[in-house]
């Protein structure tokens, strides 16, 4: 596809509205540092610093809120929070960077190269998701909190990178097939794909089933472009079958 597919002024778009959103968690981690490091005490991550307002033996309970802040600190596992944090707030605007990508595909009418799906996002969110439920839930196991992170983010990124794989290929073969199915513009939601397998082809879809629209005919050369778009994505032969009580084309996988 053309380089030009998307411009300057759409990537430098996406680039600002993910600094601003670094800008503005950056302002409120801080603005909120106190609260936050005084809520993570139980959970191992935050220790209040001795003062001459705690006494000796050191007694935490002498820290009122109308004594100056204590200057709490990170302990090991909070340190171990804070980029896993990090890494995930990164994550989700990175994942609505992409969303914002998608919502102009679909307005400009899906003729510009479609966008990816930010697999690697979605594992460092569901990453930082797995550590925060392990620290909420088995306060001070820092080993635990890690492994579940990394358990919960490989699957995530996994599963989105397949998902997302199949949903990028259908929809591509959908803004090609959308030329000839007769709708006369473009639109989500008109080609469906079930029953998805995996052979020298690479992963294709057994079935291929498309709402037809009013300038559909059933001619020869609109079922011979539906293979074509099909071979271009890198997908076998497709026998297709149109059912005019449901203004359907359906398409079966002609592969042995």
């Amino acid at each position: 596809m053309d380089d030009d597919s998307r411009s300057d002024d759409d990537l430098d778009t996406d680039r600002l509205w993910i600094g601003g959103g670094v800008l503005i968690l950056g302002a409120a981690a801080w603005m909120s540092r106190h609260t936050v490091m005084a809520a993570a005490v139980p959970y191992g991550l935050t220790a209040p610093n001795r003062t001459p307002f705690h006494g000796d033996p050191f007694r935490p309970e002498a820290i009122t809120d109308w004594r100056p802040a204590p200057g709490w600190h990170l302990t090991a596992s909070g340190w171990v929070a804070v980029v896993v944090v990090a890494a995930g707030l990164l994550g989700v605007l990175v994942a609505a960077a992409a969303a914002a990508a998608w919502v102009r595909w679909w307005r400009r009418g899906g003729i510009d190269e479609v966008p990816p799906i930010p697999a690697a996002a979605a594992a460092v969110i569901a990453a930082a998701a797995g550590f925060g439920a392990a620290t909420r839930y088995a306060p001070g196991r820092l080993w635990l909190a890690v492994l579940a992170a990394l358990a919960v983010g490989a699957a995530a990124g996994w599963w989105t990178a397949v998902a997302g794989g199949r949903y990028r290929r259908a929809t591509t073969f959908a803004g090609r097939a959308d030329q000839v199915l007769g709708h006369g513009h473009p639109g989500p939601g008109r080609v469906r794909t079930h029953a998805w397998k995996r052979d020298d082809h690479g992963r294709y879809p057994a079935t291929i089933e498309a709402t037809c629209g009013p300038g559909w005919q059933y001619a020869a050369g609109e079922l011979a472009e539906l293979s074509r778009y099909a071979r271009e994505i890198g997908w076998p032969e497709y026998d297709w079958r149109y059912d005019p009580m449901r203004r359907r084309v359906t398409g079966s996988a002609a592969t042995s």
